[in-house]
């Protein structure tokens, strides 16, 4: 759909040098992807997307819900694990 996108926030697909960082400095990584994803997101009129986060130690999860806890009026939950499993957030931008 046009007013959906889908980001994988698996460091391996984010076109980044990541060899050598810490896992830190690689969940940084990932939130910045994830922060100017939303953001064009918003500017582009996408009513929803899906942040791919995968499993893991649950860290990137963690963070990227309180990265979308300081956006005003998103909404967000888990996406369907039948798509997903656990590793995925749907986002709503738009009510």
């Amino acid at each position: 759909k046009r007013n959906r996108g889908e980001l994988d926030l698996h460091i391996e697909k984010l076109n980044v040098t990541f060899k050598g960082k810490s896992n830190g400095e690689i969940i940084q990584i990932q939130l910045n992807a994830a922060k100017s994803y939303i953001d064009q997101s918003i500017l582009s009129g996408k009513r929803e997307i899906i942040l791919v986060h995968g499993v893991g130690s649950g860290r990137l999860k963690e963070e990227l819900h309180k990265l979308l806890k300081s956006y005003y009026g998103i909404k967000y939950e888990q996406a369907d694990s039948r798509n997903y499993g656990d590793g995925a957030t749907m986002v709503h931008l738009k009510g």
